[in-house]
């Protein structure tokens, strides 16, 4: 008995996966799919048009706003309900969410933010209306750039996109039972599916005969160095009163509304896109939380999760990320170092000068 009771005394401060209970969550960053949503466009001889989409081509669905508002649910347990980190009810200092300029990633990121501030109090948080102001829904800000600027979004603009499309397509009308051609067999459906991830391995810089951690650099790097540049800015602001780092000091919570693109591109810049997400792009709702810590055992750690899709939950994937020991937790200095080569320095000059060179090659 005694010796049970020393083992619960020198073990029994540790959480799950690898955290003390005096480790302390210090800042969270998310990126997340939008949900559910039509085809962007169709094909001349679909036979289904956007009349068969309620908000039509490209928008969010009404399944995919349930999607996002569970992701929020499934956030709001783990930062606001288990963690205690986030405060209950929204806290502007504590938050900032980001959106690309897309009808659907805005949409989903309103419903995400619904499920995770659902406590909204009547007379303080939001009007007091009853029976006109929808139940404790609290208006959140979301902000976002223009789209042709926004350098953290990865546009795919090449000529197999059109491939890509196609198989967006016949993916999405098939989950929806729609009438498919009778040219569009299983057989050709199937090709299609095989040369879109061609053409996406070597979009990322992943194919294996010719991978580049340049294409890396420029399709997931530019939002790769904003998370690090925040923990970097986090960890020097610690315990400072400086002015400079009231901003950063009260964030607790970033978060990215956006595309299977971007997650994809994210999770490449960490080295794990295959065994994480496997061959295809990120699901809806599929997410990515970067978390930075406290610890007791590393001092400043990353840990990182991911939620592949719509009723999964989050599961650790630090161990996976090249440069990283094997394990839930990285240190943040050698996060730091390992992201380095993936962030690029002056992502217009990069992607002007690897346009030129394609040119050449072309």
């Amino acid at each position: 008995m005694f010796v049970l009771f020393l083992l619960i005394l020198v073990f029994g401060n540790t959480l799950q996966n690898g955290v003390y209970e005096e480790d302390k969550l210090l800042l969270v960053h998310t990126i997340w799919r939008h949900g559910d949503r039509a085809p962007i466009t169709t094909y001349p001889t679909d036979p289904n048009g956007e009349n068969r989409w309620p908000f039509g081509f490209g928008e969010l669905t009404e399944l995919g706003m349930r999607q996002q508002y569970s992701l929020g649910h499934l956030l709001r347990k783990r930062y606001i309900l288990d963690n205690k980190f986030i405060s209950e009810r929204y806290t502007p200092r504590e938050i900032y969410i980001r959106s690309t300029d897309v009808n659907r990633t805005l949409a989903s990121a309103q419903a995400n933010l619904a499920g995770m501030f659902p406590m909204g109090v009547p007379g303080i948080d939001i009007p007091d209306l009853p029976k006109k102001w929808p139940s404790r829904w609290t208006p959140i800000p979301i902000h976002t750039v223009p789209i042709y600027t926004d350098n953290v979004n990865i546009r795919l603009n090449f000529t197999l996109e059109s491939i890509g499309l196609l198989d967006d397509i016949i993916y999405i009308e098939n989950l929806y039972n729609m009438t498919q051609p009778e040219w569009l067999t299983k057989e050709i459906q199937q090709h299609i599916y095989n040369l879109t991830f061609i053409a996406l391995d070597f979009y990322f810089g992943i194919e294996q005969q010719i991978y580049s951690p340049e294409m890396i650099r420029l399709r997931g790097g530019n939002l790769l160095g904003d998370v690090v540049k925040r923990i970097k800015l986090k960890l020097e602001c610690l315990n400072k009163n400086d002015s400079k780092c009231s901003w950063i000091s009260n964030l607790k919570y970033f978060a990215y509304s956006a595309h299977d693109t971007t997650v994809a591109g994210f999770l490449c810049t960490l080295g794990d896109e295959e065994s994480v997400a496997g061959t295809a792009l990120p699901h809806y709702t599929a997410s990515i939380s970067v978390e930075l810590w406290q610890t007791k055992k590393y001092g400043p750690a990353i840990k990182i999760l991911y939620h592949p899709a719509f009723h999964e939950k989050y599961y650790p994937i630090t161990g996976l990320t090249k440069g990283c020991p094997k394990g839930d937790l990285c240190p943040a200095n050698i996060f730091n170092e390992r992201s380095i080569k993936f962030i690029p320095i002056n992502i217009n000059k990069e992607c002007k000068k690897r346009e030129e060179n394609f040119e050449k090659i072309v």
